[in-house]
């Protein structure tokens, strides 16, 4: 083959690839991500998370996404939710979380400062009410200082039926 000539096999296959990156993130319809100060959460401080729901038809995905370094000391965290719309609907739970296997390895994709975890919260949920929304959330550790949590947020996709 020529210098410079296109292997149109490649380029199908790219396309096909990029093709179906893209359909992957279609489905995303809100995403936040909060940072926390000197990557310490204290126990007091509650993260506020905000969208808009337009579509009572559907069934969404919702995901707490959660960024932390090495210096997180736990294999798992406590977290207590609250969802909060504009007609005071509120839901509230505790999720116990398992960030690392028993053998210390982290179970959320990364390597290095910084691992990420994509926590699955509420699958294929419908909101009953269009609106303002809230998600609360509070970590429910020992330590009244959470070390080692850099980021927090919430991932919401609309729910593919496979």
């Amino acid at each position: 083959m020529l210098k410079g000539s296109r292997n149109p096999i490649k380029a199908v296959k790219f396309l096909l690839l990029a093709s179906i990156l893209m359909s992957c993130e279609k489905n995303i319809v809100h995403e936040q991500l909060i940072k926390i100060d000197e990557a310490t959460w204290n126990l007091e401080k509650e993260v506020q998370l905000n969208w808009i729901v337009d579509d009572t038809i559907n069934s969404f995905d919702i995901y707490i996404v959660l960024q932390h370094n090495e210096r997180y000391p736990y294999r798992n965290l406590f977290l207590f939710t609250q969802i909060i719309n504009d007609y005071n609907f509120q839901t509230m739970d505790t999720l116990a979380v398992f960030l690392a296997k028993a053998n210390g390895e982290w179970t959320g994709k990364g390597s290095g400062a910084l691992i990420n975890h994509r926590l699955p919260y509420l699958v294929d949920y419908r909101f009953e009410r269009l609106g303002d929304y809230q998600l609360m959330l509070r970590h429910g550790m020992r330590d009244d200082d959470l070390v080692g949590i850099e980021n927090i947020g919430i991932l919401i996709k609309k729910h593919l039926v496979e």
